[in-house]
């Protein structure tokens, strides 16, 4: 048998892990060290790879994703692992399916979803397309992987994620790192951070004296990252891994699990406490908890985010503080604009989608649904769901002028050596456009900010 193919799907239930998921697949949701983009990359080679993702999300995913292929015409006689997007899965697990890739069978979750199915090209071809449910494959035990209900399942599964990732990490090792939708300047003093492979001991990284390293064994150090006076990583609760070129500022404190990404800036006095990750070239201050915050996003100064999960390019304001516990102690649930869904969870931060940002001194509920380029000020909680291009506060939310958003993002993008190409405006353009009758709805008369 040639190797198995894959073929990531997306389905009807992803939209449940809004806000973040509106800009990107549900394979680029982050959870513990990786996305599961990347662990499949490190198991199936280029010219094995597909993936079906909803239309507005096709063109970034072909720009950037040139190698990950949608499905087509041609796959009669190959094995395929068919995968659900939003599968929440450990490396180690996804290995043994393939390796029984062989036979026709499938996992569904408890409500029927399909988690994954190893069946015949053609099959799949016709899954996709709707023509065939797959629902008389012989049914398969999961296999350890968890299909996320909503953004609330990565945060609860990121510190045993960050465990089991650590394990695969220390094996393996890593390849380079691609940032969906993110297409680097050639120039740029950012890129050879992504490409840095070596994690280590202290020997690699630039540690200086007076840091307080707890059972450092539980420590990855990634190629050059610097670590300065009176840092403290306490790995007793589990590991902690820094990323390649990232640097620890003085008196910040880390308790693991807990994971910082290539070329990310810990400022002084920062707590990241248990189960935060914290991605690709983030500026990060202040207190977190329980977290997940996406590549190329700033929490960088004093206030507190706990069981939350930021998207892509968010900027928190200067004491931005967001609940994760209602005071009643009741599950959380999520207001998602057109339906309102219950967790189950006791702890549920801020979920904030790309672009968002607040000003200083902003407050955040639990579970709050912060909306992509939303931009949040004034005193007081904002509504519990804030449209996509939303601007304002407490009193009155009115539209976010589409042309200004994006003016904006271009700023934002370039600071970062980051070029916004044409299909990545059409992105955000199509986010607004579908999300116009949710704004009409919602907003204080639709009004739009001059």
């Amino acid at each position: 048998m040639r190797d198995p193919m894959i073929l990531l799907f997306e389905d009807s239930s992803v939209e449940n892990c809004a806000p973040v998921v509106a800009t990107r697949p549900a394979f680029e949701l982050r959870c513990g060290l990786w996305n599961l983009r990347e662990r499949v990359e490190s198991l199936v080679a280029e010219g094995r790879r597909m993936a079906a993702v909803r239309t507005h999300l096709r063109e970034c995913m072909a720009e950037s994703l040139a190698d990950w292929v949608e499905p087509s015409e041609g796959l009669e006689g190959r094995r395929v692992l068919v995968l659900n997007a939003r599968a929440l899965v450990h490396t180690r697990d996804l290995r043994e399916i393939f390796a029984d890739a062989g036979q026709d069978r499938a996992a569904r979750h408890r409500d029927g979803e399909l988690i994954w199915a190893t069946v015949e090209g053609g099959r799949a071809l016709a899954f996709v397309r709707g023509e065939d449910p797959l629902t008389d494959l012989p049914a398969s035990d999961s296999a350890g992987v968890q299909l996320a209900a909503g953004l609330w399942d990565h945060i609860h599964r990121g510190g045993h994620q960050i465990c089991e990732d650590f394990r695969e990490l220390k094996a393996r090792g890593e390849g380079p790192r691609r940032i969906y939708a993110t297409l680097f300047e050639e120039e740029s003093s950012r890129r050879p951070w992504l490409d840095r492979l070596r994690y280590g001991g202290r020997e690699i990284a630039i540690v200086h004296p007076g840091v307080h390293l707890v059972e450092e064994d539980s420590i990855l150090f990634g190629e050059d990252c610097e670590i300065r006076p009176g840092v403290v990583l306490d790995a007793q609760r589990g590991p902690i891994v820094i990323g390649p070129g990232s640097v620890l500022h003085s008196q910040s404190v880390l308790v693991g699990p807990c994971y910082v990404g290539a070329g990310s800036v810990v400022n002084p006095a920062t707590r990241l406490r248990e189960a935060t990750s914290v991605g690709a070239l983030c500026k990060v201050g202040g207190e977190v908890e329980d977290a997940i915050l996406l590549d190329l996003s700033n929490k960088q100064h004093d206030g507190f985010v706990g069981h939350a999960y930021l998207g892509q390019w968010v900027n928190l304001g200067a004491d931005t503080n967001g609940s994760d516990l209602k005071n009643n102690y009741a599950p959380v649930s999520v207001d998602m604009g057109d339906h309102r869904v219950d967790t189950g969870e006791t702890f549920v931060g801020p979920l904030i989608g790309d672009h968002a940002k607040t000003s200083i001194n902003t407050m955040l509920n639990t579970g709050t649904f912060v909306g992509v380029s939303s931009n949040l000020f004034g005193g007081g909680f904002p509504p519990l769901h804030v449209p996509h291009f939303s601007w304002g506060g407490e009193t009155s939310l009115v539209e976010y002028r589409i042309d200004k958003a994006l003016d904006t993002a271009r700023i934002v993008l370039a600071r970062r050596d980051v070029r916004m190409t044409e299909a990545y405006a059409r992105l955000l353009r199509s986010v607004f456009e579908d999300s116009a009758p949710i704004r009409q709805g919602r907003l204080s008369s639709a009004r739009r900010r001059p």
